[in-house]
C-alpha cells in the first residue's frame, strides 16, 4: 500500500514538466538515505504501471516523471490527492482546521452541515465541536464570523478582503484543482502577467513578481468561485495611472481566459498591491512626512544604538525608497513573505535588531505592524549600509573625565597606556565641571569615572579610577570592538549560566534577567527585555533565541545563557532550547559587533547541536573553544 512519503515523493516528481530531480536532491528534501529514495522510487514505477505513467531514469541527471495519457493520470492523482488529505492529515487538530476552513470557502452551496464535516474528516461530534471552536477562534483574529444556522449548517461571514488575508497568512491550500492542473493554472497566469510587465516596461524583482503571481493566482480562484470584494472595501486608484492601467491589462486578459466578471474593485485592488510591489527609485516624490518619519528613527538609532546615519543621505533615501511601497503593502495586509528570514537573522542579527526598532516607530506612527519577513527584508538595506561604513581599526583620540586635577590622574592615565598605547593617539584630561565646553566630535572615545557624566551624554563610557578586569575588557572593546571570536567567552560568565527546565519563555528571561539585575545592580532589566519581545521575534532559528533590552542601560556588555532539558515555545510555534541574553553596555558603539560575532555562533546548526548538549559550563566553554578552531 503506497505510504505517505511516497505520496509526496510523486508529488515532488510532478512538480518539474520534463524536469529531472537527483536521489540526493530527493533524500535531502525528505530527509532520509538513499537508499529509501530507490526503495520508494522502485515501489512508484510499479505503482505507475497502471495509472498511465513511468519514472524515467538517467544516472547522470537523476529522476524524472512522464506521463503517457494526461486525462487518465490526472484522474488518478486527484484521487491519491484527495485520499492523501483524508488519511494521512485529518490526525492533525490544525490540519483539520484548515481544511474546514477550506471546504466552507469552496462548497458550492452557501452552507455546510456539521455531518457534512464529520464524514468527510472521520470524526467524532465531539471532535469537531473542538475543531469548529479552534476555527471560530481563528477567524476572529481576521474580523471574520464562524455563523451557524441549525437548520442550513455552517458558513463564513466577512469581508472578502479579510478572507483572502486569512487564506494567505494561513496558507489554506484548495482541493478544487488536482496538481497537474494547478500547475497548469500558474503557468497561465504567470505568461500572462509577465507580459503585461513586460509590455509596459514596468520593473519588478523575482521576489516581487513571485508574490505577485500568489496574489493574482487567489483572486482568480475567488472571482472563478463568484465571490468579489466589494467598493466599499478598496480605495479608489487614479484610473490613468501605471498601476491602474497594469492591473487592468491583467484582469482583462485573466477574465477572457477563465470566464470571470470583471469588476471595478478587483482592478483596484490589483493596482494597490503593485503600487506596494513597485520599486521606487530617485525620481518619485516622497513625501514630507515620511522623510520626517525616518530621520526621526535615524535619531532614535544614533541614542540607542550609538549609530550615527542622521548624515548618510544615500542612506536616507535608499530607506525611503523601501518604505514607502511597504507601507502601502502593510495597509493592505499584503506584506511580503521571504525565505530568508531566519538567515538575515542568523547572519545580520544586529541589523536585524535596528530593522525591527523601525518596525516599531512605523506601528506607533502609521498603526501598522510588521511580519518578521518585511523586517528582514528592511535589516538587508541595513545591513549593506553598516558594512559600507565599517572603518579600519586604527589610533583613537581619546578623552579622560575626571573630577580629579590632572596631576591625580596620573595612576590612572599610566593604567591605561601601559595596556593600550599602541590604540591611542592621544589621550587628552578634563575635569568633569568643564566637559560641557568640549567639542565631543574631536574624540573617537569618551571616559569618565564619574556615573553623572555618562548620564549626561551618551557618549561617554564610564570607568574606575582603580582598574579592574571589567574595565580593561570595556576599554578594549571601545578602541578595538571585538576583532576575534576568541574574545567571545569573554562576555560568558558562568554565574548567568542556567542548566535546567522552564515553563515557558517569561519564566526563563525572568530567571536570567535576576542573574544580571543582581550581579551588575541593575534596575528594569526584565520590563526593558520583554518590551523587545513585543517589538518583533526574537528566535533566530536552531532553537536559538536571543532575547536582549529595548535600549542600552548597562555600564557592562555580558551574555546570559540557559540551556533547557526540554525545549519551550518562542514565538509562532518555534521550538528552542538555548537562550542567549544579550546586554550591550550603553555610548559604546564598537561593542555592537558582539551580534556579529554571536552570528558565527548561532548559524552553525552542528556546534548548536553541540552547546544544547552541555550539562554545564564547562561541557559549554569546551564547545565554544571549537568555534576559535573553526575561524
Amino acid at each position: 500500500m503506497i505510504t505517505k512519503r511516497q505520496i509526496e515523493l510523486l508529488m515532488k516528481l510532478s512538480e518539474k514538466d520534463d524536469g529531472y530531480q537527483t536521489a540526493d536532491e530527493l533524500a535531502d528534501y525528505f530527509h532520509v538515505s538513499l537508499r529509501t529514495i530507490y526503495q520508494d522510487i522502485s515501489y512508484l514505477k510499479t505503482e505507475l504501471d497502471n495509472h498511465y505513467a513511468t519514472i524515467k531514469a538517467i544516472s547522470s541527471k537523476g529522476y524524472c516523471l512522464q506521463i503517457i495519457n494526461k486525462e487518465k493520470f490526472q484522474i488518478y492523482m486527484n484521487n491519491l490527492f484527495n485520499n492523501y488529505y483524508q488519511k494521512f492529515h485529518f490526525d492533525d487538530p490544525l490540519s483539520r482546521n484548515h481544511y474546514i476552513i477550506m471546504r466552507l470557502f469552496t462548497t458550492k452551496k452557501s452552507f455546510l452541515t456539521q455531518t457534512q464535516l464529520q464524514n468527510e474528516l472521520y470524526i467524532s461530534k465531539s471532535a469537531l465541536s473542538a475543531d469548529l471552536k479552534n476555527v471560530k477562534q481563528l477567524l476572529k483574529e481576521y474580523h471574520l464570523e464562524l455563523f451557524y444556522n441549525p437548520h442550513s449548517g455552517l458558513q463564513i461571514r466577512g469581508s472578502e478582503l479579510n478572507k483572502r488575508i486569512l487564506i494567505l497568512k494561513e496558507n489554506i491550500q484548495f482541493q478544487s484543482m488536482n496538481q497537474i492542473t494547478q500547475q497548469n493554472f500558474n503557468k497561465e497566469i504567470t505568461i500572462i502577467v509577465e507580459e503585461v510587465l513586460n509590455s509596459h516596461r514596468y520593473i519588478v524583482s523575482d521576489v516581487i513578481f513571485q508574490s505577485l503571481i500568489i496574489h493574482v493566482e487567489l483572486s482568480v480562484q475567488r472571482m472563478i468561485q463568484g465571490s468579489f470584494v466589494n467598493d466599499e472595501e478598496i480605495e479608489e486608484i487614479k484610473e490613468d495611472g501605471t498601476e491602474y492601467l497594469i492591473a487592468l491589462d491583467i484582469l482583462t486578459r485573466l477574465s477572457k481566459k477563465f470566464g470571470f466578471p470583471l469588476k471595478k474593485s478587483e482592478i483596484y485592488l490589483l493596482s494597490i498591491n503593485l503600487l506596494g510591489k513597485k520599486n521606487y527609485d530617485e525620481d518619485d516624490v516622497i513625501s514630507q512626512e515620511l522623510n520626517d518619519f525616518i530621520l526621526e528613527e535615524l535619531i532614535k538609532i544614533n541614542h540607542e544604538y550609538n549609530l550615527d546615519f542622521t548624515c548618510d543621505l544615500n542612506f536616507r533615501i535608499a530607506l525611503a525608497l523601501h518604505i514607502a511601497p511597504m507601507l502601502k503593502r502593510m495597509q493592505y495586509h499584503m506584506q511580503l513573505t521571504n525565505s530568508i528570514t531566519l538567515n538575515v537573522k542568523q547572519n545580520y542579527p544586529l541589523a536585524y535588531d535596528i530593522a525591527a526598532s523601525i518596525m516599531m516607530g512605523i506601528y506607533e506612527s502609521y498603526g501598522y505592524k510588521a511580519l518578521d519577513d518585511e523586517t528582514a527584508y528592511l535589516a538587508i538595506h541595513i545591513n549593506l549600509c553598516m558594512e559600507q561604513d565599517k572603518k579600519m581599526a586604527e589610533p583613537k583620540r581619546v578623552l579622560l573625565i575626571c573630577p580629579n586635577r590632572k596631576s591625580e590622574t596620573l595612576l590612572l592615565t599610566q593604567q591605561i597606556y601601559r595596556r593600550f598605547r599602541q590604540q591611542i593617539q592621544d589621550l587628552s584630561i578634563t575635569p568633569s565641571y568643564r566637559f560641557s565646553d568640549i567639542n565631543l566630535t574631536d574624540y573617537d572615545v569618551i571616559f569618565t569615572t564619574e556615573e553623572q557624566v555618562v548620564n549626561d551624554t551618551i557618549q561617554a563610557i564610564h570607568i574606575n579610577y582603580f582598574l579592574d578586569e571589567k574595565d580593561y575588557l570595556r576599554i578594549e572593546l571601545a578602541l578595538n570592538g571585538i576583532n576575534d571570536v576568541s574574545q567571545l567567552k569573554n562576555y560568558f560568565d558562568d554565574e548567568l549560566m542556567y542548566f535546567g527546565n522552564a515553563e515557558d519563555k517569561t519564566e526563563i528571561i525572568q530567571l536570567l534577567c535576576l542573574k544580571a539585575e543582581r550581579k551588575y545592580a541593575l534596575k528594569n532589566l526584565n520590563e526593558q527585555v520583554m518590551r523587545r519581545e513585543e517589538i518583533g521575534g526574537t528566535y533566530y532559528g536552531n532553537f536559538v533565541a536571543i532575547p536582549h533590552p529595548e535600549q542600552m542601560i548597562s555600564n557592562d556588555t555580558f551574555i546570559a545563557l540557559a540551556i533547557l532539558k526540554k525545549p519551550i515555545v518562542w514565538q509562532d510555534n518555534h521550538n528552542v532550547r538555548m537562550i542567549l541574553l544579550v546586554c550591550i553596555e550603553k555610548n559604546n558603539a564598537r561593542a555592537l559587533q558582539l551580534w556579529y560575532y554571536l552570528s558565527n555562533l548561532i548559524s552553525d546548526e552542528n556546534l548548536v547541536k553541540k552547546m544544547i548538549k552541555a550539562r554545564n559550563s564547562n561541557e559549554f566553554r569546551i564547545v565554544l573553544d571549537e568555534l576559535q578552531k573553526m575561524q
